[in-house]
């Protein structure tokens, strides 16, 4: 039967665009026709399977290129059947391709006979095309053409992970666990919303042998033991990875230990949780205490038991009760009572008194609860009679009850006086009143005479030190004179003062300029405030004047020295010498300079033949000194000459100057050369020298044109 064949180009098709061959499906005649399936078609059609009519005896290969679905390659399979057992040529061949471009073997049945044949083989997991091939004179059939996908989830790496045991609200760092797969997209749950998973979805299709690292976290906002899965699901196939974790509440203890006994208004201590949580307080008599504002306020007096509770939250267990008894303790307060009567009796309390009392009387308790004191002072007088006493001076303006005492003369009286105490009683009082003189005048008076003297005072005569007393007496008053007598001594001091050699400055009238450098002691007599003799002695030092600072600047040339003082110096600095003066010294620094050498190297080149055009000045070469030109060697000849010139610089230090010529030679040797007829031409000893411009070529024995 013959077959017309179509036959298209490769190259004219998008792959992209097509529906490839599906995974684990035999290939149809509407696979076969579809030009997304069957890509290439050469000299292939379809006949109950993919035919390729016979390539006559030049064994052409005919071929049909189908395209793989996404995906990762297994095996392949498929049948194969010739049109007769006489075919020659190479037969059933196919390849494999991961871009259609670059062709590889993935089976060779060959020449397989004229009946049927299975075959199969394990395909590249980059494989993206097969092309099935046909070469033989007679025609040969694929059948049965199937390729199966590879998807693989491999088992993870650990397969159970525990977090231990944590604290709530701790942060927990995550755990990680690996899965190897091939050629699926699939996601990661969690069974236990306690356990977070990330990535929550992996995978490629098409990806072949890949490794995702998972990390599984702990959420630990709550307590509790908790366990659960993760479950890793994708085409098909599955994985779990069992997690567990046990999240704890932190325990807590009560701070509590208050006074036993605080006075009533006192503060009482609080108490504290080491979890910073509220503390809450059960009083067995709120009679006694309460709480409120954060603070123990006290009610009344006596002794409570107070608990104090912390029942915990999420984060913490309960704390244990802390339990104290605390007694309030109430004050004391106090009253006076006073009072006074005349033989009549006073009540207080129920008690009737008729003798004067004086005392404390608890009288019950207070607000408080504390005992309430009264300080009871009652007075039951009588009717009385007293005496009185009073002294005062003659012809004092003095009165006493009302009576004027002025009229009494000097000596005791003694003056009635009626009247009614403070009870409201009959009181005779009698005064005795004595009148006395005048307080006696007290004056002071000190005398003071000179040591060998003598002073006189009130008709008595002073010739030691000492004290007296004259008593002067008067009609009403009396006069006491307190003589204080004072021998005054010669006296002596000291007195101290530094000044600079030649300093215009007196003391007491002593001119002190004169004096010279040292400690000097100065004697000056006077005579004191009382008029006796006074020694003043002055402990002079006179000192040297600043001393005078001299600068002194030293230089010598680079390899030589410098002396100065005595000194030898061969180095740049610094130095200090102090020369000490009778009244002032004087301090030399020496600053010491290097003056540099100079040196300088000067090159030339010249043509030998030419002369040397020397820089201006001297030069000495050799033994010779040369100005302005040098001649060189002979034309032809090349060598080195060196001049030098030596001065000095403006510091006086060496400066040499180096002139290094090198003399060139100007004569080449060549084999040919064009002469002109301008050129010079000289025969000498049976060579021919040309000159050409600078430049002189020989030839010798040479033809020249």
């Amino acid at each position: 039967m013959k077959k017309l064949f179509t036959i298209l180009s490769a190259a004219l098709l998008s792959v992209s665009a097509f529906a490839e061959l599906a995974y684990n499906t035999t290939l149809t005649q509407s696979d076969f026709n579809n030009n997304a399936t069957v890509i290439a078609k050469n000299n292939a059609s379809w006949d109950n399977g993919i035919y390729m009519t016979k390539g006559g005896f030049n064994w052409d290969e005919y071929s049909a290129t189908v395209a793989l679905a996404a995906g990762v390659p297994s095996k392949l399979s498929f049948t194969c059947q010739q049109s007769s057992f006489a075919s020659t040529g190479t037969g059933f061949v196919v390849y494999e391709s991961a871009d259609n471009a670059n062709w590889t073997e993935a089976s060779k049945p060959g020449l397989s006979g004229a009946s049927a044949h299975s075959y199969s083989a394990d395909l590249k997991a980059t494989t993206r095309y097969l092309k099935f091939a046909w070469a033989g004179n007679f025609s040969g059939t694929y059948t049965n053409i199937k390729v199966t996908e590879k998807i693989l989830m491999g088992t993870p790496t650990p397969e159970s992970i525990d977090f231990g045991t944590v604290k709530v609200d701790d942060v927990v760092e995550g755990q990680t666990f690996t899965l190897g797969w091939t050629n699926l997209t699939g996601t990661a749950t969690s069974s236990d919303s306690h356990f977070t998973v990330t990535p929550d979805a992996f995978g490629e299709i098409g990806a072949n042998l890949q490794t995702t690292t998972f990390t599984v976290g702990l959420l630990t906002s709550e307590a509790g033991v908790y366990s659960g899965t993760i479950t890793l699901a994708g085409r098909d196939k599955s994985a779990q990875v069992t997690v567990s974790g046990t999240v704890e509440k932190y325990n807590q203890t009560i701070n509590w230990a208050p006074a036993e006994s605080v006075d009533f208004g006192g503060a009482i201590a609080v108490a504290t949780a080491t979890s910073g949580l509220d503390v809450t307080y059960e009083i067995a008599n709120p009679n006694v205490l309460k709480f409120e504002n954060g603070a123990f306020v006290t009610l009344y007096a006596g002794t409570t038991q107070v608990t104090a509770k912390q029942a915990g939250n999420y984060k913490y267990n309960a704390a244990a009760n802390v339990v104290n008894n605390i007694t309030v303790v109430a004050p004391t307060t106090y009253g006076d009572f006073v009072e006074s009567s005349c033989d009549t009796p006073v009540e207080f309390h129920n008690v009737s008194y008729t003798e004067s009392f004086a005392g404390d009387v608890n009288v019950g308790k207070n607000y408080m609860g504390g005992d309430s004191i009264v300080h009871v002072a009652i007075t039951i007088k009588h009717a009385t009679t007293g005496e009185d006493t009073k002294t005062i001076v003659l012809g004092a303006e003095e009165s006493w009850n009302g009576i004027d005492l002025s009229t009494y003369g000097l000596g005791t009286h003694d003056v009635p006086f009626e009247t009614t105490n403070v009870a409201g009683c009959d009181s005779i009082v009698t005064l005795h009143l004595t009148v006395i003189k005048s307080d006696a005048v007290e004056e002071e008076v000190e005398l003071e005479f000179c040591q060998g003297g003598s002073v006189e005072y009130r008709d008595r005569t002073y010739t030691e030190a000492g004290t007296d007393v004259i008593n002067i007496t008067g009609d009403v008053r009396d006069t006491v004179i307190n003589v204080t007598i004072v021998e005054l001594l010669p006296s002596a001091s000291e007195d101290e003062m530094t000044i600079v050699y030649g300093s215009n400055e007196e003391w007491n009238g002593i001119a002190l300029k004169d004096s010279t450098v040292g400690v000097h002691y100065v004697v000056y007599e006077t005579t004191n405030a009382a008029g006796c003799d006074s020694i003043v002695t002055l402990t002079l030092t006179v000192t040297k004047q600043e001393a005078f600072v001299e600068e002194r600047q030293l230089e010598f040339c680079e390899g030589d020295s410098v002396e100065y003082r005595g000194k030898v110096y061969t180095e740049a600095g610094e130095d200090t010498y102090e020369i000490e003066g009778a009244t002032r010294d004087t301090l030399v620094v020496v600053t010491i300079a290097v003056n540099p050498n100079a040196y300088e190297k000067l090159e030339q080149t010249v043509l030998s033949g030419h002369e040397i055009v020397l820089p201006a000045g001297e030069w000495i070469i050799g033994e010779e000194t040369v100005s302005g030109t040098y001649p060189t060697v002979k034309s032809g000849e090349s060598t080195t000459l060196t001049f030098f010139q030596y001065g000095q610089t403006e510091k006086g230090c060496e400066d040499v100057k180096e002139l290094v010529v090198t003399v060139e030679s100007n004569t080449e040797a060549v084999d040919n050369i064009f002469v002109g007829e301008k050129a010079e031409k000289v025969f000498r000893n049976g060579v021919l020298y040309i000159r050409r411009g600078e430049r002189i070529f020989t030839c010798e024995g040479r033809e020249v044109k």
